[in-house]
């Protein structure tokens, strides 16, 4: 009997630990749109949700990043492309 008992009582811990934890992680699917995850790839890098690795955060690239700077300061400037960005180098 006590053996049918603690079967019994197993089978009832497992289903409601293996429910919680689906819960848990659809909870955290819709919390990475929630955090600001949006994008489903990045083209210069980015941080993936940890919930969710299909939603990615987006890096946000300046010239500043690339040593560049974002206007023309002196006639020996040149355009530059970096990360997708117009840019100017102005250290000839």
């Amino acid at each position: 009997m006590k053996k049918i008992f603690f079967m019994a009582l197993a089978a009832v811990i497992f289903y409601s630990v293996s429910a919680m934890a689906k819960t848990c992680v659809e909870n955290n699917t819709t919390r990475c749109d929630k955090l600001g995850y949006t994008a489903s790839s990045c083209p210069y890098g980015g941080i993936a949700c940890p919930f969710d690795t299909s939603k990615w955060h987006c890096a946000k690239w300046t010239c500043a990043d690339g040593r560049y700077s974002s206007s023309k300061t002196s006639d020996s400037c040149v355009k530059v492309t970096y990360k997708g960005l117009n840019c100017y180098d102005c250290h000839q």
